[in-house]
């Protein structure tokens, strides 16, 4: 706000605030010890407002200022109920967001669960069973995996071993590790990540737009962190298992999808009705750079012992999908 002027008693104040109001001219005074100084705070209407300062200065008594402050009451009073109606859009907004339809978000949970409980969270120390071979990212016949160790010889990171299953046509498995988890605490939390965030973006854009957000992240989040290389944290394909087994899972690349898209939204794009509180920013932020420098690696142990660390990379390429997805969706390419 900039200041016009001051005047040395509170009824002049008043008066000349209520007839700027009543103008059109947004405008409030404050007591301060030379008098009460008057600030306006359209940076286009200044100068007309300080000669309306100018003209009250030269006339005080001008009939039109009597009935300023009736004008300014009524000016206030459209201001209020305005503001009371944006507030119920917002609620309402708000309340469908989270009210409303979320029949895949409710069925990816209940999935999730029963892989965990199929895969006993993947502690399986008799080796992995038939869901998580069918589900894993790489798992290939006892027989073929000799094959392909003779091809390619016994490199973790070749790709060959490592995008085996991927490169024989199972591409469903870019997207079914996503179901897999390891342990209680993992498949918990991202429960909970998954049920808030996906049910927002359900809502809002739709089952099939979800799905298709979901599907997009999890390809984008489960190759990056396959293709990486082990030394820089991505993930390994087991040399000794018969079956080349990659022990990558769980649901947070799509949450940090969800996450990145809701973020996203929620900033450029006001009519998405999307809101994310700061803590829930800075847990998410703050997390993933947390098991980025973590002097334990977040490891946890699979079936045959195997220790994995935290998929980072899948937590980066998803937020970032996620985000690219956002701002698509705010040019209006899709999903409006």
């Amino acid at each position: 706000m900039r200041q016009i002027g001051t005047l040395p008693t509170e009824h002049q104040a008043s008066v000349l605030t209520d007839w700027l109001i009543a103008e059109g001219i947004e405008a409030k005074y404050e007591r301060e010890l030379a008098g009460f100084e008057i600030w306006v705070k359209d940076e286009d209407k200044l100068s007309r407002a300080r000669a309306e300062f100018e003209a009250y200065l030269a006339e005080p008594q001008a009939a039109k200022y009597a009935e300023s402050a009736a004008r300014a009451a009524e000016v206030r009073r459209n201001r209020q109920e305005q503001q009371r109606q944006y507030e119920r859009r917002i609620q309402r907004g708000s309340t469908a967001l989270t009210t409303g339809r979320s029949t895949l978000t409710i069925a990816m949970v209940i999935a999730s669960i029963l892989v965990g409980i199929l895969t006993n969270l993947g502690q399986m120390p008799r080796g992995p069973n038939e869901t998580m071979k069918a589900l894993a990212f790489n798992s290939v016949p006892a027989k073929e995996a000799a094959e392909l160790k003779d091809k390619y010889g016994l490199d973790p990171d070749s790709w060959g071993l490592k995008f085996a299953s991927i490169r024989k046509g199972e591409l469903w498995r870019l997207v079914t590790t996503a179901f897999i988890h390891f342990g209680a605490l993992h498949l918990i939390f991202n429960m909970i990540w998954l049920y808030q965030l996906g049910r927002m973006v359900e809502t809002r854009y739709g089952t099939a737009f979800l799905g298709g957000l979901c599907v997009a992240v999890e390809i984008a989040s489960s190759f990056v962190q396959v293709a990486v290389p082990v030394a820089q944290g991505g993930a390994a394909v087991n040399i000794l298992d018969p079956n080349l087994m990659i022990y990558l899972g769980g649901m947070s690349g799509v949450v940090y999808g969800l996450f990145g898209f809701i973020w996203v939204k929620a900033a450029i794009d006001p009519q998405s009705r999307f809101f994310l509180p700061p803590s829930t920013i800075v847990i998410m932020i703050g997390w993933m750079f947390f098991c980025m420098v973590s002097p334990t690696g977040m490891m946890s142990e699979t079936a045959e012992g195997v220790k994995n660390s935290v998929a980072n990379w899948s937590h980066g390429a998803g937020l970032a999908m996620g985000m690219l997805c956002g701002w698509l969706a705010t040019l209006g390419a899709w999903g409006r």
